[in-house]
């Protein structure tokens, strides 16, 4: 039994500090886009390399840093990495090249990217099986509340001080949450091993994990593609202002941030984490399909929908950490999230580039009944994964001797 200690909630508060403030540059410059596209002179499909960059980051390094992880431990990991991705933003918001940004952004993601694997295997030593949905659905939602703190905040700053100043202030709050790391995240976990273990990556003969994976990585694909055009889409098509445009993105994610921990704690209730996963991709299917449809229709019937849309995709993932924490176990989960959170990552830096491809060529409408069919086909992927969940994950791979 995990000992139940007052400290896994600083431990918790720790680790989703860490969530929101990496969202800052995977998920916040969103929505100062028209802004990027404005300060470079750029295309739509170049603003949104420079704003998947960072993702591009994270899904070269996130399987190592969880190798990391398991093997010194998430206070070292957290530190390091996110002092260095502080420095890389700070070096990014000097520069004025297009390029030279991008490369520096991503930079950044590679080594924010201990970001996930860090906390969550910190999370997996306090929380129970009873709590773990609940925390992990706290983690989680800190991912979208980041966005919509970034989407509040970032545009003002963008007005005042430019693009360089908005870099500045997301350098300034990595940099703190890596102190924080350090400060925190200092006492041994009831199931540390004091010694270095040897690395473990059997987890990754798993075939289920794959396939949960790939879901997520599908999912997040999805969510990014979205989320990224919310404020291009709203302000080129729909006449909408800037800041109306990126409170309305802001409202997708404090929502589906919001809902993360509600869902959370149903699946911990219900003990089961795919079936609810399924059921809510499904719904964001059918609602990306009317989405699709309604594209050209009246401005405040598509911001709606999209507000409703973007809580259904943001709220949906989460649930993949836990069911992974579950099916591999604490000695492996490391590893387990870094592989998950490079499928993930590199989903979310494919995603846009691609949505904004599919626009280009074939309009608003194709792109997002294109996202429709792809988030009908995650119900699809993670059906064989029902019953065995059912049974408890009971074919874990054994851990390594």
């Amino acid at each position: 039994m995990i000992v139940q200690s007052r400290y896994r909630w600083a431990v918790l508060a720790t680790g989703a500090s860490v969530q929101v403030v990496m969202t800052l540059p995977t998920q916040g410059l969103a929505s100062v886009a028209p802004a990027i596209q404005h300060h470079f002179n750029v295309t739509l499909v170049q603003t949104g390399l420079l704003l998947t960059s960072a993702n591009i980051g994270v899904a070269t390094s996130m399987l190592a840093w969880g190798f990391l992880a398991d093997r010194f431990s998430e206070r070292w990991a957290l530190t390091v990495g996110l002092s260095l991705a502080a420095i890389a933003i700070a070096v990014a918001a000097a520069e004025r090249s297009y390029l030279a940004v991008v490369v520096t952004l991503a930079l950044a993601g590679m080594f924010g990217a201990v970001a996930n694997a860090g906390s969550g295997r910190a999370l997996m030593a306090w929380f129970n099986r009873a709590e773990l949905g609940l925390a992990l659905g706290i983690r989680q939602m800190a991912s979208p509340v980041g966005g919509a703190m970034g989407s509040i905040l970032l545009p003002f700053v963008v007005l005042d001080f430019g693009l360089p100043g908005a870099l500045r202030v997301i350098a300034g709050c990595v940099a703190a949450s890596g102190l924080a790391a350090a400060i925190v995240l200092r006492v041994k976990d009831p199931k540390r091993i004091e010694a270095p273990r040897p690395l473990d990556g059997s987890a990754l003969r798993d075939t289920r994990l794959w396939r949960l994976t790939a879901a997520a990585a599908l999912l997040v694909a999805t969510q990014m593609a979205f989320i990224t055009y919310v404020t291009l889409f709203l302000t080129q098509v729909k006449g909408f202002g800037v800041i109306p445009a990126a409170e309305t993105l802001a409202a997708i994610q404090l929502g589906g941030g919001l809902t993360r921990v509600v869902v959370g704690r149903a699946s911990d209730k219900l003990g089961r984490r795919i079936a609810p996963f399924r059921w809510l991709v499904l719904a964001a299917s059918v609602c990306l399909g009317v989405v699709g449809a309604a594209a050209l229709g009246p401005s405040l019937l598509v911001m709606g929908l999209l507000i409703v849309t973007g809580w259904l995709l943001t709220m949906a993932f989460g649930l993949n950490y836990a069911a992974t924490a579950e099916m591999v176990g604490r000695a492996r989960v490391g590893i387990a999230f870094g592989f998950q959170g490079t499928l993930t990552s590199a989903g979310a830096a494919i995603g846009p580039a691609a949505f904004g491809l599919i626009v280009g060529a074939a309009g608003w409408r194709a792109g997002y009944l294109t996202l429709a069919v792809a988030s009908l086909a995650i119900w699809v992927v993670l059906a064989p994964l029902v019953p065995e969940e059912a049974r408890n994950w009971a074919r874990a791979a054994a851990p390594a001797r």
